[in-house]
């Protein structure tokens, strides 16, 4: 269902994310776990769109997302959600 086949990326000049690959299948629930500095929300702005990959694919459905807008994968049901920020009003 999603797939990321050896995505990269950098910051600048600095590589953060190296030929990272996972796949999650349908109704499968997937954690992210690692150190700060690790990769995590890379990855997860990789696959939302709002970073594009250095090489690499991600796929949603066997359709490519690098190919489409942040907005447009918001359609797919593809979301990232900040951690800190109030999304939910008191």
């Amino acid at each position: 269902m999603l797939k990321c086949e050896a995505v990269s990326a950098t910051y600048g000049a600095m590589g953060v994310l190296h030929q990272v690959s996972l796949e999650i299948a349908e109704k499968e629930f997937v954690a992210l776990i690692g150190a700060n500095s690790a990769g995590k929300t890379t990855l997860l702005k990789i696959i939302s769109g709002l970073l594009r990959p250095v090489s690499g694919e991600v796929t949603f459905q066997g359709s490519r997302l690098s190919v489409l807008r942040p907005h447009e994968i918001v359609h797919l049901g593809i979301v990232l959600i900040p951690e800190g920020i109030r999304t939910i009003p008191k």
